[in-house]
C-alpha cells in the first residue's frame, strides 16, 4: 500500500509579501513552544504556553561554538547578521509524520533525517508538534544557511541555493519515514512522487471541507490533553537539571517527601528541586515588590512634575493678556472678544487633555516594557549605588523609553499624515510653518496692532523705527523757514 508524503521545503526570508518582516527568533519559538528575547525587536517572543510540542532540539554539528547551541543565542546571532530587507535567515521544512509509525520511534525519524544536514555544518532547531488526538503529528526544522565560527556566522552554504535541495529533502524524509514503517511492521510504504508521475489514473478526490462534529471532538481531545499534560511533561532546561525525576512517571513532585522507590540520587534531584523552587518564590517576591516600590516612586515622580508645571503656569494665557491691554486702550468691536477667544481656549483645552492621555498612555507603556539588555546591565550595576542614584537611574530608563516611543509614534503620524494631506495644503502648511519660525526667532508673544490684528513686538518696533526714520529724513529735506 502506498501514500504520496507531505514534505514541504522553503525559505525564511526576512520580507513578506504583505510589505512587513519575518524574524528567525519568532520562528525558533513558535516552533519550539518556549519564550526567546528577541534583541532586534526588543521584546520577548512567547509561545511558552503551547501544549502541542511533544519534542524540541537543537542539534549542532561536532566543533560548533557555544554561542550556536543556545537557541536565543543562535537565532538573535542570525536576525543580527541578516541586514539586507530581503536577507535569507533560514530555510525551513514541515513535514508530516505518518500514523503507522509508533509515537515512540517519532524522535528517532526526526533525528535521523536532520542528521545530513548537520554534518553539513548547519544547526538544526527541530521540534514535533502533537495536540494528543494522533491526528496530525508532524515536524518542524528550522535550519542554518551560513558557516559557524568562533565570532558569528561566515560565508553561506552553498547547496541550500541548489534546485536539488527541495528534491533531495523530500527523497530523505521518504526513505527514513519507509525504513521506519517497516521497523514498525506495517505494509504503508510512502512515495515522494505525484499520482501523475506514478501513472495512477485515479479521478481527483472532492474535499469535503471541515466536519464541524469532527472538529468540535479533536478540541475537546486537544484540551483534555493540554490539562493532562501541560504539567506534567519536562521542558528542555528542566531535564538538564533534573535529569532523574523527570523520567519519573510522577513528575513534576508535589511533594517534599521522597517516595519509596526513589534511589538516592534521585532523592538528590528531589531536594534541590524543591531548593530551586523557594529560591524562585523569593526572587519573584522581590521583583514584585521593586515593581511596586518603582511604580509607587514614578507616580510621586509624575505628580511632582504636574505640580511644578501648575506653579509655572502664567496667570492667563498670552491672547488674554493681550486682549485685555487692547480693550484699555481702544473700543473693541461688539462680540470680538467671544469669536477670537473662546475658540482659542477651547481648543488649547482639547490639546490640553489629549497630551494629558497620550503622556500617560506613553508612560504606561514605557512601565510595562521588558528590560532590554543595556538597561538590565545598567539596573545591576546600580544595584550597589544609593538610594538617590538609583532612583535617578530608574527615573533616567524610563525617560529613555519615553523618548523612543514619542519618536516611534511621532514617525508613524508624520508618515500617515504625508500621504492623506492634499499636496495643495501641503504647500499651504510648509508656508505657514515657514513664517511661523520667522516670527518666533525674536521669542515675542503677539499682541493687538493697527486694526486689532495680532503682531509681535518686534513687528511693532520695526515697524515704529522705520515710521521714525521716515519722519527725521522728511524733517531734514523740509526747507528752514525764513
Amino acid at each position: 500500500m502506498m501514500d504520496t508524503i507531505h514534505c514541504h521545503v522553503d525559505n525564511l526570508s526576512r520580507r513578506k509579501a504583505d510589505g512587513g518582516e519575518r524574524s528567525a527568533v519568532a520562528k525558533a519559538a513558535y516552533n519550539s513552544g518556549t519564550a526567546i528575547w528577541n534583541e532586534r525587536e526588543n521584546k520577548v517572543t512567547n509561545f511558552g504556553n503551547r501544549a502541542d510540542v511533544v519534542h524540541s532540539a537543537l542539534l549542532a554539528p561536532e566543533g560548533a561554538p557555544a554561542w550556536a547551541r543556545d537557541r536565543a543565542q543562535l537565532w538573535n546571532m542570525v536576525d543580527t547578521t541578516a541586514k539586507r530587507r530581503d536577507a535569507r535567515l533560514a530555510k525551513t521544512i514541515d513535514a508530516a509524520i505518518s500514523r503507522d509509525i509508533p509515537q515512540d520511534q517519532w524522535v528517532p525519524l526526526l533525528h535521523a533525517f536532520v542528521a545530513p544536514y548537520v554534518a553539513q555544518g548547519m544547526v538544526a532547531d527541530v521540534a514535533i508538534h502533537d495536540d494528543g488526538t494522533g491526528h496530525n503529528p508532524h515536524v518542524h526544522i528550522l535550519l542554518t544557511v551560513r558557516t559557524l565560527k568562533p565570532e558569528g556566522f561566515g560565508a553561506k552554504i552553498t547547496n541550500v541555493d541548489q534546485k536539488t535541495f527541495v528534491t533531495k529533502a523530500r527523497t530523505g524524509w521518504e526513505a527514513n519515514s519507509n525504513k521506519f514503517l517497516e521497523a514498525a511492521g506495517s505494509a504503508l510504504r510512502l512515495d515522494k512522487r505525484s499520482h501523475k508521475a506514478r501513472g495512477i489514473q485515479a479521478e481527483p478526490t472532492k474535499h469535503r471541507g471541515p466536519n464541524p462534529a469532527e472538529r468540535a471532538l479533536r478540541r475537546v481531545q486537544a484540551r483534555q490533553f493540554k490539562e493532562q499534560t501541560m504539567n506534567r511533561r519536562a521542558s528542555d532546561d528542566e531535564r538538564r537539571a533534573y535529569p532523574l525525576l523527570t523520567e519519573r512517571e510522577d513528575w513534576p513532585p508535589t511533594s517534599e517527601q521522597p517516595a519509596r522507590d526513589m534511589s538516592q540520587h534521585e532523592r538528590g534531584e528531589l531536594a534541590r528541586y524543591w531548593d530551586d523552587r523557594r529560591a524562585e518564590a523569593e526572587q519573584a517576591n522581590t521583583a514584585e515588590v521593586r515593581r511596586r516600590d518603582l511604580g509607587s516612586w514614578l507616580d510621586r515622580t509624575n505628580e511632582d512634575a504636574a505640580r511644578r508645571r501648575e506653579q509655572a503656569r502664567e496667570p492667563k494665557p498670552w491672547y488674554e493678556a493681550a486682549l485685555s491691554r487692547a480693550r484699555a486702550e481702544h473700543q473693541m468691536p461688539e462680540g470680538y472678544d467671544r469669536v477670537v477667544r473662546e475658540p482659542v481656549r477651547d481648543l488649547e483645552q482639547d490639546l490640553t487633555e489629549r497630551r494629558s492621555a497620550y503622556e500617560q498612555n506613553v508612560w504606561e507603556r514605557a512601565v510595562n516594557q521588558g528590560p532590554n539588555r543595556e538597561e538590565r546591565e545598567l539596573l545591576t550595576l546600580a544595584e550597589g549605588a544609593t538610594p538617590e542614584v538609583r532612583d535617578r537611574i530608574k527615573e533616567i530608563v524610563i525617560e529613555e523609553r519615553m523618548r523612543h516611543i514619542r519618536a516611534e509614534d511621532d514617525a508613524k503620524r508624520l508618515s500617515r499624515f504625508e500621504k492623506e494631506m492634499d499636496p495643495s495644503l501641503r504647500e499651504r502648511l510648509d508656508d505657514f510653518l515657514g513664517g511661523q519660525g520667522q516670527g518666533q526667532q525674536g521669542q515675542t508673544q503677539p499682541e493687538p496692532g493697527p486694526y486689532y490684528r495680532p503682531e509681535t513686538r518686534d513687528t511693532l518696533e520695526r515697524a515704529q523705527e522705520k515710521m521714525r526714520e521716515e519722519y527725521e529724513r522728511d524733517d531734514r529735506d523740509r526747507e528752514p523757514e525764513r
